[in-house]
């Protein structure tokens, strides 16, 4: 579903509670306690936008990146895949000797361990927060982080090192066993020779967040105001950078190829003599870099941003987790398929959501599925993305018009509705235009069959076809509907902007009382009394046959589409890449 204001919608909806009677006694008039309450279905966050932290590469068809809540993701050269960590905990730095022997720096003092085929926690005897790990060897690695803690893996365990600073530290990096550097807030820097840890105090206003080098006498720490220090061997100068954004990762290639990021898409290159500034293809802080060849370099941040450089540039490279979703279907409790912004496709396996590469940033916003397992996938400019189960084909809508819902009428007959008055028809081999004498976008539609359809978009407008022509209706408002859900031919709700909900009997339309003024998006049931319509901030009704009442909802983001199998296994999805279950679990 999508927000009409920023130009469309889809059709969806949800489900509702279980209830089981009271058994009483048959064997005598007595009447036996009381079981317990049968657990009931509640919504959980499945998924939400991820906020990547840091980024490292194995080789240039191996990168590891980390993240808020545990999130570690592996690309091979082109497909990001989120890896099963095992915590919770926010992931601040990836080091790795191999691609078989990779560790993560964590909040609590965890470290995770990757092997090959299983991240572990491992542990390191603190509880501090770990933001920086690297290691010269697969048995010589340090961490360090909170209240100035340093730990050291000796190939066995981690033992703590005693620093004599409570700042916290952010980064440390070292060109030898020997010869090992951690730097942070107050300008603290550390060092250590071999034998212990030495501490010094450079532009003690300023908070230093990243370290690399080339050598031992080639050194950069970047950090608040845009401040970079180099060390040549023999002093630690401050170099001219060109800007005053935050800078929070320094990678390179080499002492004349070096990166660096921060705040706002920040983007600098060092050539061996200057720092110079890249032009910025995104607003959101990158919190990572690291650089693989000449041509080829990753970037992460805030909102699940990657960036990824090529031999002609810098290109965003969606997160397709962390986008705006606006369209859900879902066939059975293992397969479910939710689509939006920036190409973002997502399918749900059973146990999680799967990113399905698609080589275009289209914005989808309607996902409808058959029996025969093919899925439809529509958005703007008339994109529209067909999976049988073996890939995705793209076909086009006459026109190019923008579809914003779409609606089985059971074989292989589709609709679809879209700006402008656009309603199209699918029959299994392509799609035509039909006649309809009305300019309002629409935003939903639902098809009881081929020839009992409804669709509603702005101003309040509500159309059905009956085989033979579309027709208005009577909709007793003006709020523009979003979307359109059908229990049965008298038995139709809409809901819309401003809490708006209103349902046909057969006979004409009325409103119904919502108790919500926000706008309501999407609206799904499993029948006329088991109907969920979500909405605004995270908004979420449901409808038991006689009243609508909101249920708690675990987030405020606003949700766009919902849809379920059953009363208790329905899913919602909404910005940021939110998504919800409603379920026993």
């Amino acid at each position: 579903m999508r927000n009409p204001s920023a130009a469309a919608f889809r059709t969806l909806a949800i489900l509702a509670l279980l209830s089981l009677p009271h058994l009483q006694s048959c064997s005598d008039s007595s009447v036996s306690p009381d079981l317990p309450e049968p657990p009931m279905p509640d919504w959980d966050i499945v998924s939400h936008s991820r906020w990547l932290t840091c980024v490292w590469h194995a080789d240039q068809n191996d990168i590891f990146a980390g993240g808020h809540d545990g999130v570690i993701l592996r690309c091979d050269g082109e497909i990001w895949s989120t890896m099963e960590t095992g915590t919770s905990q926010s992931v601040y730095s990836i080091w790795g000797s191999s691609a078989d022997n990779v560790m993560a720096a964590c909040g609590s003092g965890i470290v995770l361990r990757w092997d090959g085929s299983t991240w572990t926690s491992v542990a390191t005897g603190t509880s501090a927060r770990l933001e920086g790990i690297w290691g010269s060897a697969p048995d010589d690695v340090w961490a360090a982080g909170a209240a100035g803690t340093i730990i050291h893996y000796n190939g066995t365990g981690w033992t703590a090192v005693a620093t004599g600073v409570t700042e916290d530290l952010h980064a440390v990096w070292g060109s030898s066993s020997s010869d090992v550097y951690a730097a942070g807030d107050f300008g603290r820097i550390l060092h250590f020779d071999g034998a212990s840890w030495q501490a010094m105090t450079l532009d003690a206003d300023r908070i230093h967040r990243t370290i690399w080098g080339s050598s031992a006498d080639d050194i950069f720490i970047g950090g608040s105001g845009g401040g970079i220090l180099h060390y040549d061997g023999a002093s630690w100068l401050p170099a001219e950078t060109g800007t005053t954004e935050e800078i929070t990762s320094i990678s390179g290639i080499s002492p004349g190829n070096i990166l660096a990021c921060g705040d706002h898409g920040t983007i600098l290159k060092y050539d061996g003599v200057s720092w110079s500034l890249k032009t910025p293809i995104t607003a959101e802080k990158l919190h990572g870099i690291t650089a693989i060849s000449e041509s080829s370099a990753f970037a992460v941040g805030f909102l699940g941003t990657i960036l990824r450089m090529n031999a002609y540039g810098w290109n965003f490279v969606p997160d397709a987790t962390s986008q705006h979703l606006f369209g859900l279907w879902s066939g059975s409790p293992s397969e479910a398929w939710a689509a939006g912004r920036n190409g973002a496709i997502l399918r749900f396996n059973g146990s999680g959501w799967d990113t399905v590469p698609w080589r275009l940033t289209s914005k989808f916003n309607a996902v409808w599925g058959e029996s025969t397992g093919e899925v439809l996938i529509a958005g703007e400019l008339g994109t529209v993305l067909l999976s049988d189960g073996t890939g995705l084909q793209e076909d086009f809508i006459p026109g190019y018009g923008e579809i914003n819902g779409l609606s089985g009428a059971g074989g292989s007959v589709v609709f679809g509705a879209g700006l402008f008055g656009l309603i199209v028809r699918y029959d299994g081999a392509g799609w035509e235009r039909m006649e309809v004498p009305f300019g309002e976008s629409l935003y939903g539609i639902w098809a009881l069959s081929a020839t009992d359809v409804w669709a509603v978009g702005s101003a309040g407008i509500i159309l059905h076809y009956d085989g033979v022509s579309w027709t208005e209706a009577e909709s007793q408002t003006a709020f523009l509907l979003c979307d359109v859900w059908a229990g049965g031919r008298d038995d139709v709700f809409a809901v819309g902007y401003g809490g708006i909900i209103v349902h046909y009997d057969g006979v004409s339309w009325t409103q119904m009382y919502s108790g919500t003024s926000r706008q309501l998006y999407s609206i799904w049931g499993t029948s006329g009394s088991d109907i969920f319509a979500v909405g605004q901030n995270g908004v979420i009704l449901h409808y038991d046959g006689s009243a609508w009442e909101e249920q708690s909802s675990p987030t405020s983001a606003t949700l766009r589409a919902v849809w379920g199998t059953g009363p208790a296994d329905v899913f919602a999805v909404g910005s940021t890449g939110t998504i919800l279950h409603y379920s026993l679990d």
